[in-house]
């Protein structure tokens, strides 16, 4: 922590929050207020995070590992980068900024509508169920 501190001191002096860990139901108001999320994960399975992210209309930068690959669409609601490449990550944020991040963050929205609405789980497991009984 620090020394991510120590390099956002040096570099982005007065251009950044850290906010800490939050509650899930404070964590609202902060996606509300962003315009896109960074998934800079090395390892990650669904990224519940960018799945709330999305729901709020947020366009994505992640890495490719885990099933980030699967939320984003690279050029479509977001960019796909390489871990542990700062440069890659910072071309795609760059990227994202020259973009239509707006129109990529609703679709975004729609695709967690689509694919991951409660109702729509719950039904296509009850069906999984049904073909195994």
């Amino acid at each position: 922590f620090e020394a991510v501190k120590e390099i956002l001191e040096t570099h982005f002096k007065e251009r950044f929050i850290l906010l800490g860990s939050k509650n899930h139901d404070e964590i609202i108001d902060y996606y509300s207020a962003s315009d896109l999320s960074i998934l800079p994960s090395l390892m990650e399975a669904t990224s519940i995070s960018g799945l709330e992210a999305m729901a709020a209309s947020l366009p994505l930068v992640g890495t490719k590992v885990g099933g980030i690959p699967v939320l984003i669409k690279n050029g479509e609601n977001g960019y796909l980068c390489e871990p542990e490449n700062p440069q890659d990550l910072a071309e795609k944020i760059d990227k994202l900024l020259n973009s239509d991040y707006v129109q990529m963050g609703k679709r975004s929205k729609e695709f967690v509508e689509e694919h991951f609405d409660w109702l729509k789980i719950a039904e296509q497991t009850l069906n999984e169920y049904k073909e195994l009984i």
